[in-house]
């Protein structure tokens, strides 16, 4: 599984359209090892999700005692 991130400062438009369109124009070439990987990303897939009730708001109130902590980082 790949993916493709550029730094908004770093990165023109006109280079990050051309970095895109190869990218998308990419194609899985069929490798064993690749096999092998898009297996195990298959099998997460077809994994049960788990859901931990209030997950969600432990990670929230856990980023907000962060941010209290460490004072606004702007």
């Amino acid at each position: 599984m790949n993916m493709i991130c550029f730094g908004g400062l770093l990165v023109g438009r006109a280079v990050a359209w051309e970095l895109t369109q190869t990218f998308l124009a990419a194609r899985f070439k069929g490798m064993e090892r690749f096999g092998r990987r898009l297996a195990k990303v298959s099998e997460f897939e077809d994994a049960p999700t788990q859901v931990v009730p209030g997950l969600d708001q432990k990670i929230e109130q856990e980023a907000v005692e962060a941010w209290r902590n460490e004072g606004d980082p702007n």
